[in-house]
């Protein structure tokens, strides 16, 4: 019965000395990372202030509102002396290059 104490006890003994001497644990932290870049703006969409001058020189002012529509653009235009907005026929944006196409009270493609 000694002999089977004395065994128990030194198996006792080298686990705690094991235990001291491995580092405690940590706790585990979830892993963090940086959110994501958003996205950049689009340079297209917003609404754009000018001058139209006409052929005889005549100036006037002019908004164009634009707004990303599905895969396209889509827009409408303020001024020109008109009392209310009207829709863009076309807007096309290829490459860096932006085209509208408007039509005066008449139809007539501007």
């Amino acid at each position: 019965m000694r002999v089977l104490v004395s065994v128990l006890f030194a198996s006792t003994l080298v686990a705690a000395r094991t235990a001291a001497q491995s580092p405690p644990a940590q706790p585990t932290r979830p892993v963090v990372r940086p959110a994501l870049p958003a996205p950049p703006a689009d340079p297209v969409v917003d609404n754009w202030r000018g001058t139209l001058t006409s052929a005889s020189g005549t100036e006037s002012p002019i908004i164009i509102t634009i707004v990303k529509k599905g895969d396209g653009y889509a827009g409408s235009t303020n001024g020109l002396n008109a009392s209310s907005e009207s829709p863009l026929k076309r807007v096309t944006v290829n490459g860096t290059k932006l085209s509208v196409e408007a039509t005066d009270d008449c139809g007539e493609t501007l």
